[in-house]
């Protein structure tokens, strides 16, 4: 396993060791149950009674991730027609469980470095989770975050590894249609000047991710609806 972090400025590439997107699907969402993890049982027997155990381990959280779709218009994230889904991945990168929660908004948010090729970036507020979602997070630590910034822009070289692992995409053919994934989590509430930008991931519109040319017009992203996808789960807050 390896890990490659990149860090200029403000930003940094994730490639988590054993985080491949191919090592998990974000459909595949276990949840949890009986005020522990939900994981694989193993029953194994007793040589010596002939007894059947329950040896499963409760999975540890370790990573989080985002996942779903986000409607441009004009530019903005538009509230309707976008749904955005937070997992929480364990350290084999098994998903524990995942949260929906609705969105209170997502203005726009200047780009925390101009040199960075990101032709959209929003702050995005999320709604107060569900008593049915609390019963995954109410497992955590450090809450996950109420807020963060996100940001679809070019799809970085970088993530040519974690592409190739996937076996979806070829990263030259993907660069010229998909686009890049970005995030910079809050550091406390705020996001001070030189906190990290994580490229971690895919988005593109269904045209896009069927190999349809990107069209950005004076650095806005054309309308439509952008798939998100988690290349690199990011470390838990």
């Amino acid at each position: 396993m390896t890990r490659l972090l990149t860090t200029t400025t403000v930003l940094s590439v994730l490639a988590l060791a054993g985080c491949r997107s191919a090592d998990y699907d974000m459909a595949d969402t276990a949840y949890w149950a009986g005020g522990e993890f939900d994981t694989a049982d193993e029953d194994t027997t007793n040589d010596d009674t002939g007894t059947s155990s329950d040896t499963s381990v409760p999975a540890v959280p370790t990573f989080w991730s985002v996942s779903g779709s986000v409607t441009l218009i004009d530019g903005a994230i538009a509230k309707n027609g976008t749904g955005l889904s937070l997992s929480i991945i364990g350290a084999e990168s098994e998903v524990i469980c995942s949260i929906n929660p609705g969105m209170l908004g997502a203005p726009p948010a200047a780009v925390p470095d101009p040199s960075l090729d990101i032709w959209g970036f929003w702050t995005v507020w999320l709604a107060p989770i569900s008593e049915d979602d609390a019963e995954c997070t109410d497992r955590l630590a450090t809450p996950l975050p109420t807020n963060f910034q996100l940001g679809i822009g070019h799809l970085h070289s970088l993530l040519n590894p974690a592409i190739d692992a996937a076996g979806v995409y070829d990263y030259n053919t993907a660069s010229q249609s998909i686009y890049g994934l970005y995030i910079q989590p809050p550091i406390g509430d705020a996001f001070p000047d030189g906190s990290p930008v994580y490229v971690f991931g895919l988005a593109g519109t269904p045209a896009n991710l069927a190999g349809a040319q990107q069209t950005v017009v004076g650095e806005q992203l054309p309308n439509g609806v952008y798939q998100l996808e988690t290349l690199h789960p990011l470390p838990l807050p």
